[in-house]
């Protein structure tokens, strides 16, 4: 049988990863495993053009994103939970903290993408289940 100690989250904070976290909670309190939610920040890059390059798009700190998690930590007082942002490529930074974390779970919240969508974006959630260490779920949102 599984035994489950440590459950890891990544919530990239919008509606499609609401119904993973209320999973992962869930999982986390039935198993009284510990729940590490992880914010990755994607490298800013820079747009080249023919007169030069574009300044980067202000972002929000990693302590704001840290609190955005707390905050949603904190809706379940009976999960013992940790935040973490940490920033570079999704897929790897995912795979690096699990393994780090020691973790015996994954649960990821998804979305449905249209043809063309897939063929614009890498699919964090395809190549996580493929490459993981521990058992995966994913939780898919309607919409």
């Amino acid at each position: 049988m599984l035994s489950i100690r440590t459950i890891l989250h990544p919530n990239d904070l919008s509606k499609h990863a609401e119904d993973a976290l209320h999973l992962a909670s869930t999982l986390a309190r039935a198993c009284n495993a510990r729940l590490v939610l992880l914010y990755v920040k994607p490298p800013q890059e820079t747009v080249m053009g023919e007169f030069g390059s574009m300044p980067p798009e202000p972002e929000a700190s990693d302590q704001d994103y840290l609190q955005r998690l707390q905050k949603l930590a904190a809706a379940d007082t009976t999960v013992n939970a940790d935040c973490l942002v940490v920033e570079g490529r999704p897929v790897d930074e995912i795979l690096r903290v699990a393994q780090d974390r020691k973790c015996d779970l994954l649960v990821l919240g998804g979305h449905p993408h249209s043809w063309l969508g897939r063929l614009w974006t890498v699919d964090v959630v395809e190549k996580v289940i493929h490459t993981a260490r521990c058992p995966v779920v994913t939780v898919r949102s309607p919409s």
